[in-house]
């Protein structure tokens, strides 16, 4: 009716109107515009009728649901694209934005005077963000301006949809506030298809066809077409960061309309329930796949589940414990640890461990053994000495031989291993390598007996690591090398990278710095292949020895310089001591002597900050070059650029390194390693 009006016929008889209109389009090359057709979507089998008579002339629809007739071509009209983060700062990229622009213009309809600024920058570009680029979203709250300050109006963002409001009185109803506008959508869909609406709201982040069907289990609709709806209804997107697996999101500006549905409806708690179930399933998986051989696969399906693991823990925790949070806890922080996030995995832990009711879990032991093993990555000493004593309690009050059985008792035995390897890398650490050697030696023996190739291969690496820094290379040489065929053999990418790091170490120290180089450089691909951050921080620590030793030394800075990022990101103030303590020595190689006191004196106040000491013949090489770099300045210049470095956080020691020339030509190398 609304087409024959347009083109004159209205006057024709109602029952005669299809074919007028049908003999009127057949002979015209025209364009019909037909605008939010989700209002009258079953339409579709008559305009498909019309155009099948009238072969020039094309129809251009506007809607949020498709037609799904033959001869249709669909264009999505996404959001405008956000602002990157990275272009906060930068008021000429900002303007290029079209999400920005959009926001701009119309701040300028209620404020004339309204600029982009380098101070609002970053407000704006958060509400941009937050807002996912939605034109109406950001015409909304750009009105709320009359009032508020970009800063002010970003910190009232928290409910979007009571804020996205008062929209211009001539709009259509539904274009008025934000809520209406996704109410419109959501209204044209059926019970089914809003039931399974609102479980997809849960995913605070994007997810599978698999996860969707576990959450959504209770909905009589194929997952498949559920979501196949959405997306044609734009009350979903495909996630194009996923790779292969297809992943889906939905906006945060439609998930807060979901999720007050769901709590309207007295459905959030089960389905929040269903989504932590999921990811407690998730977790469980991911435990063994991240030691697997294909655990490159499970770290990067992990990374893409973030999200949704931190919502859901967060829901765990606001409920009374079920063990459910320490299962998700214990399962994923080797994940965490690979991935360098050991500040947030620190909170989820500790925050799992004090939730816990019962502690005679496996999660348990598991995330209070995760938490000490993460303090020890970042060199905290301390906590993981604590924590492991806790891990040993836990362990040990499982009962006694008679009182559990025999499929228990290896895994007890095993926890213990574990634990005494964990003490014996923490008393070495604080400079005991006597004591260090017999802890790890039991270990061993408790590896050995239990069949634990895993464990055997820890408590081997780290006896090497006691005869490496007390000087027994030959010896340490041999056990690295050991480690490196049980991980070659087991598949384990992640722990054969760590391996490889250790016997190019041991190579160095024989001498061999060609070995040493091609090793670190095989360590540094193993741990980028699998996404490990502080192996491939230490590897290229490596990389800077033999470079060094060889007088290269704009390549040993570079090296050591490419460390430094990669361990402030993982909070590691240990290994940043290191790092910094080469390349204070390449700077005295150089002659840059006020550059390597600032540089020794930043990495011994690391080091001490970690309670650690150097091993004997580290601490050699250490006091050597500091008696050269004193020498060489006078004791008042040497202690005043050792006050600075001092002083030096680990941005300023990053800005340090950020800039470094060698002399020309290069010094000769100096060996002041012991025959």
């Amino acid at each position: 009716a609304a087409i024959a009006d347009t083109l004159g016929l209205s006057e024709v008889i109602e029952g005669s109107r299809e074919e007028s209109l049908k003999s009127a389009l057949a002979q015209r090359h025209q364009l019909l515009l037909l605008d939010n057709l989700e209002q009258v979507i079953g339409c579709g089998p008559a305009i498909g009728m019309l155009l099948a008579d009238a072969p020039d002339v094309k129809v251009l629809i506007t809607s949020r649901i498709p037609l799904r007739i033959r001869g249709e071509h669909r264009y999505p009209v996404g959001p405008l694209p956000p602002p990157d983060t990275a272009d906060a700062g930068d008021v000429e990229a900002l303007k290029q934005n079209p999400a920005v622009g959009l926001f701009v213009q119309r701040a300028r309809a209620v404020r004339p005077a309204f600029e982009l600024t380098p101070e609002n920058a970053a407000a704006i570009t958060a509400i941009c963000q937050r807002l996912d680029g939605l034109p109406l979203a950001l015409e909304l709250a750009s009105s709320r301006l009359q009032v508020l300050s970009p800063a002010a109006l970003l910190a009232q963002l928290t409910d979007r949809l009571k804020m996205l409001t008062r929209g211009p009185e001539d709009a259509p109803i539904r274009q008025r506030t934000m809520r209406a506008a996704i109410a419109w959508s959501y209204d044209l869909l059926n019970t089914d298809e809003r039931a399974f609406f609102r479980r997809m709201a849960v995913f605070p982040g994007s997810f599978t066809i698999e996860t969707a069907e576990a959450v959504a289990a209770d909905v009589p609709l194929d997952p498949l077409d559920g979501i196949m709806n959405l997306l044609e209804s734009s009350l979903l997107q495909r996630d194009e960061r996923s790779g292969d697996e297809p992943r889906f999101r939905m906006l945060e500006t439609l998930r807060s309309y979901g999720v007050e549905q769901l709590a309207e409806t007295g459905e959030e708690t089960a389905v929040r329930d269903a989504h932590a179930a999921a990811i407690v399933d998730l977790a469980k998986r991911a435990f063994d796949g991240v030691q697997s051989s294909d655990q490159r696969a499970w770290l990067d399906r992990i990374d893409h589940e973030q999200e949704n693991i931190r919502g859901a823990l967060q829901w765990m925790l606001s409920r009374p414990d079920d063990g459910r949070a320490e299962t998700v806890t214990s399962s994923l922080w080797r994940y965490w640890d690979n991935r360098g996030k050991h500040v947030e995995a620190r909170e989820w832990l500790e925050r799992a461990i004090a939730a816990n009711t019962d502690p005679m879990t496996d999660g348990h032991f598991e995330s209070i053994y995760g938490l000490a093993m993460l303090a020890e990555s970042q060199g905290d000493i301390e906590t993981a000495g604590s924590r492991l004593d806790d891990a040993m309690t836990v362990a040990q009050s499982r009962g006694d031989d008679r009182e559990i059985g025999r499929r228990v008792r290896p895994r007890r035995q095993g926890e213990i291993g574990k634990v005494l390897d964990g003490k014996g890398f923490v008393i070495r650490a604080r400079g005991d390598y006597e004591g260090a050697l017999a802890l790890h030696q039991q270990a061993l023996s408790i590896a050995r007996s239990t069949g634990d190739r895993a464990l055997e291969a820890r408590a081997l690496n780290h006896i090497g690591a006691v005869a490496y820094v007390t000087g027994d290379t030959q010896a340490a040489y041999g056990c690295f090398a050991q480690v490196v065929e049980v991980f070659k053999q087991e598949g384990n990418q992640r722990l054969l990278a760590t391996a490889l790091l250790n016997l190019g170490a041991a190579a160095s120290e024989l001498k061999d710095d060609e070995q040493a180089e091609a090793l670190a450089a095989e360590s540094l691909a193993v741990a980028q292949q699998v996404g490990e951050v502080r192996t491939s921080a230490m590897a290229y620590m490596n990389l800077s020895g033999p470079a060094e030793n060889r007088g290269d030394y704009d390549r040993a800075w570079a090296m050591s310089r490419e460390a430094l990022p990669l361990l402030k990101a993982m909070e590691d103030i240990y290994s940043l001591s290191i790092a910094a303590q080469n390349l204070g020595s390449i700077a005295e190689k150089v002659g840059q002597f006020e550059r390597s006191a600032r540089l020794l004196a930043v990495s011994t106040k690391f080091l001490e900050q970690t309670h650690s000491v150097h091993g004997p013949i580290e601490q050699e090489r250490f006091d050597a070059t500091v008696d050269r770099v004193r020498t060489a300045l006078g004791a008042e210049r040497f202690d005043a650029e050792w006050a600075t470095g001092w002083s030096y956080s680990v941005d300023q020691l990053i800005a340090e390194a950020a800039v470094f020339q060698s002399a020309t030509p290069p010094p000769p190398p100096v060996d002041e390693r012991p025959a």
